[in-house]
């Protein structure tokens, strides 16, 4: 980590469509907040002789989170900007708490909620969150613009769907249903590595019926286990139409356990694991489900009470 950087070309565009000629221009890599990619270029797992910075383009420094339009965050905001916003805490939960919890502190500082989700680093927390809440990566490229759901984002470790020259220009999750939470968790027992093996995470987003008594939707996601969050559309079929409980809870949980394979060769790491696994969804989903039962929404109780005052 200590290495000195190599040389390379640096600029600064004004605009996106300059971003991408640029990028077109010189093969280079497009750069927000570099949390990921500059350790990258001093451990020489990277070799960009060409950084493009998108930090002087306007528009993208720009998030808005409501309750009704959804949570919209463009690839120059940093991940700690969301944490003093009251609708990014209620309503957008999962991704939230996973923000509150990175660490070391200069990833919210610095790094970019877009990068992050684009890095498509195993072990990180801000996809599996943004994943529970069916989160979308907006682009433009050469050829336009396109919307690619955060599920089918992920091809590989380090390997998203991006194509040649295009820039993630912003992040989207839709509004939530009516009477619903989310919640994110993780167990994080070792210090970051490439491979983080003690790591666990996992967030979930339920939304419950008019009469809030049985359960009507559920994402169920676990990270930081393969290459990419994973959801787990067993699991998320048990939980609806259902009355919540714990042995509820606890049965998604084993559904999820069942599809889940061992990541070392190493029984004793595995089965604690697996152990962990278990508890960290259930209580994920429990709480989830206690978000969305006892919801209550400001924007609601503002409009009933001019409603009430004419």
């Amino acid at each position: 980590m200590g290495r000195v950087l190599l040389p390379f070309d640096y600029y600064e565009p004004q605009s996106i469509s300059d971003a991408i000629q640029l990028s077109r221009d010189s093969f280079g890599t497009y750069l927000a907040g570099g949390c990921t990619l500059v350790p990258a270029l001093r451990r020489r797992e990277r070799r960009d002789s060409c950084l493009i910075s998108i930090n002087k383009i306007e528009g993208l420094n720009e998030f808005y989170a409501h309750p009704k339009k959804g949570l919209t965050v463009g690839a120059r905001v940093h991940a700690a900007t969301l944490l003093p916003d009251i609708w990014a805490g209620k309503r957008f939960a999962a991704l939230h708490e996973a923000i509150e919890q990175l660490y070391p502190p200069h990833i919210g500082n610095m790094g970019s909620i877009v990068g992050n989700l684009c890095s498509a680093i195993p072990y990180y927390d801000l996809p599996t969150a943004a994943m529970a809440l069916n989160a979308e990566i907006h682009t433009t490229g050469l050829n336009g613009k396109r919307i690619i759901p955060l599920e089918s984002f992920y091809l590989d470790t380090s390997k998203n769907a991006l194509h040649d020259h295009e820039l993630a220009t912003h992040a989207f999750c839709p509004p939530p249903q009516p009477d619903s939470g989310s919640c994110f968790k993780k167990i994080y027992r070792s210090r970051r590595t490439t491979y983080d093996s003690h790591k666990i995470n996992a967030a979930a987003s339920i939304a419950f019926d008019q009469d809030r008594q049985k359960i009507q939707y559920a994402r169920i996601v676990l990270g930081s286990w393969y290459f990419r969050p994973h959801r787990y559309q067993k699991a998320e079929d048990l939980l609806k139409n259902q009355v919540p409980s714990f042995d509820l809870f606890t049965e998604a949980a084993s559904i999820v356990l069942e599809d889940l394979k061992p990541i070392t060769d190493m029984e004793w790491v595995e089965k604690t694991r697996f152990a962990q696994a278990k508890v960290l969804l259930r209580d994920t989903i429990a709480q989830a489900a206690s978000r969305a039962k006892s919801r209550q929404d400001p924007f609601e109780d503002a409009s009933q009470i001019i409603q009430n005052t004419k």
